[in-house]
């Protein structure tokens, strides 16, 4: 069976995360940047904002998913994507699921 996008694109998310850990933000920069996330819940632009160390515009964005309730305070609390972030002190409201509730419902 094969996965949907939304596993696919966690599983990116996953993999850059763990390339980003260990060889930093620049290895990952070139293919993050020509992800198209367009067809795919706005979570995962949040994610590609993160990766990309667009942190304010990131915030923002999970801030209003917040507001409409596409995105919960358990997917930030269990989603190691957040963590950096937190680990910085600028996390959003709360923080670290394999997959967010938001990418499942979509």
């Amino acid at each position: 069976m094969a996965a949907s996008p939304q596993d696919q694109a966690v599983a990116k998310v996953h993999r850059w995360l763990a390339a980003d850990m260990g060889r930093g933000p620049d290895a990952i920069r070139a293919e993050v940047e020509a992800w198209d996330v367009t067809s795919l819940p706005s979570v995962f632009e949040a994610a590609r904002l993160l990766l990309l160390r667009e942190d304010e515009h990131a915030l923002a964005l999970v801030r209003s998913m917040l507001d409409e309730g596409t995105l919960t305070q358990a997917d930030i609390d269990t989603w190691p994507l957040f963590d950096r972030l937190c680990a910085q002190g600028q996390s959003p409201p709360g923080r670290h699921s394999e997959m967010p509730r938001a990418a499942q419902d979509a």
